[in-house]
């Protein structure tokens, strides 16, 4: 079964940090991604991709653009640039599919300098779409 997910990147401090999330994933491991999930029946990823914000982060975005799709390991990722108020703070949401389970999917959201994870190839892909922004 393929799923397509909507995600967004959230960058701050003149594109010099940007925002992730940590998803504990039930076959186990954990890695950092951007901010995202699953869409709802009927949904758009980029309506997708800012409800995932609010509910991961209690972050309220602006949708500014699509960005690019990735491949992920069970289908699709359209991934957005979406802005925040610069001020906005972050916090620890929920996956609603976790409410009735003992896992927990999201473990932390924090701002990290784009420096730091410039190797993860979501990252890499964020990047190679700013530099090619009008």
């Amino acid at each position: 079964m393929s799923r397509t997910r909507g995600a967004a990147a959230v960058l701050r401090n003149n594109n010099t940090e940007i925002l992730l999330v940590l998803h504990h994933w039930r076959k186990g491991g954990s890695s950092w991604i951007l901010p995202g999930g699953g869409l709802m029946p009927g949904e758009h990823p980029s309506d997708a991709a800012v409800r995932e914000l609010a509910e991961e982060t209690g972050l309220h975005g602006r949708l500014v653009r699509f960005l690019f799709t990735i491949p992920y390991d069970i289908g699709i990722s359209w991934t957005y640039l979406v802005e925040v108020e610069p001020d906005a703070q972050i916090s620890l949401g929920h996956d609603p599919e976790d409410i009735k389970s003992k896992h927990k999917m999201l473990q932390d959201v924090a701002w990290f300098p784009i420096a730091e994870v410039a190797h993860y190839p979501e990252i890499q892909k964020v990047m190679q779409a700013l530099q090619h922004m009008p």
